[in-house]
């Protein structure tokens, strides 16, 4: 299921195919997930995809809010590793 919402999220922000896009789509994983690979986060355990999913939500939150997104999300990427 928390599969299915990772997609959900990714999919209502319509975030896609465009060059920006893609580099935030792997930023917002990789910090969330510390992948990008979606094979690798196939086969997490549910602790490690619930802990994945609160990151990922509070990173749209700040996706939600911001101007210049990838700045953003690369911001409080680097404030919280």
């Amino acid at each position: 299921i928390y599969l299915d919402k990772i997609k959900s999220e990714f999919e209502k922000r319509q975030i896609g195919t465009s060059k920006e896009e893609k580099q935030l789509k792997v930023l917002i994983l990789e910090k969330a997930f510390k992948t990008s690979s979606w094979a690798e986060i196939e086969i997490y355990n549910l602790e490690k995809l619930l802990t994945g999913f609160n990151l990922l939500l509070e990173l749209f939150t700040i996706y939600d809010i911001s101007e210049n997104k990838l700045q953003s999300i690369n911001e409080y990427k680097n404030k919280i590793e």
